[in-house]
């Protein structure tokens, strides 16, 4: 559930002036914030896939912000989030310089940075521990890089609303018997609202996984 809510962040003029002028400003989500996230399947056209195609089988997730503005687990400026139907909860570090940084309270984890407040056009590559298991009874072990480059700015919409957000791109890159395979993960990120406003995932193939803010309700 967790990776379900973390994976799932069209340029215009002066979206370097824009990036600058609210590069570092955030919103920090209120105690008692609902937020509600849906989700639905895409083709590569960005065309709706009818259920009976392809379905998810993935309902409507809400969370409530219960922590706002805390220090948690060495980083300040957090709020934590609770699921209304599983037991995770969220922490998300608002950091000055316009990242965030995101992981799980009850999870042997660390803290996964987003970086939304790079400038447009900067891009990093990180080598990540090596994905091992077992699957069908076969060892495997993938070596794991991973990019990320904030695109510019888009708009994203919650019902009317249109939110000026940043995009991101995450690209994650696994080598299985000497073939890279590579996961495409876009986010949409506004600093209004100090939240994703929507999450596009590629699934190697023709089909991606959308995740939409259905609801934000601070009152």
């Amino acid at each position: 559930m967790f990776y379900r809510f973390f994976v799932l962040i069209v340029l215009f003029p002066g979206v370097i002036s824009a990036q600058r002028a609210h590069k570092h400003s955030y919103s920090l989500p209120k105690v008692g914030t609902m937020i509600v996230n849906t989700y639905f399947v895409t083709d590569s056209s960005g065309a709706l896939v009818p259920k009976s195609v392809a379905d998810p089988d993935l309902n409507d997730d809400t969370l409530f912000v219960i922590k706002s503005g805390v220090r948690f687990l060495g980083r300040d400026n957090c709020v934590a989030l609770a699921a209304k139907s599983h037991p995770d909860t969220i922490l998300i570090s608002y950091a000055s310089n316009g990242d965030m940084y995101m992981r799980g309270l009850n999870k042997d984890s660390a803290w996964n940075v987003m970086p939304v407040g790079r400038a447009p056009g900067k891009k990093s590559t990180d080598i990540l521990p090596v994905d091992s298991g077992i699957y069908f009874g076969k060892d495997y072990n993938m070596p794991h890089k991973r990019t990320m480059e904030v695109l510019g700015h888009d708009t994203a919409s919650v019902g009317s609303k249109v939110y000026d957000c940043i995009k991101l791109q995450v690209v994650d890159i696994r080598q299985y018997q000497e073939i890279d395979w590579q996961q495409g993960l876009l986010f949409w990120y506004s600093p209004e609202l100090g939240y994703f406003v929507r999450q596009n995932m590629g699934w190697n193939g023709k089909y991606f996984l959308n995740q939409q803010l259905k609801v934000y309700s601070d009152k």
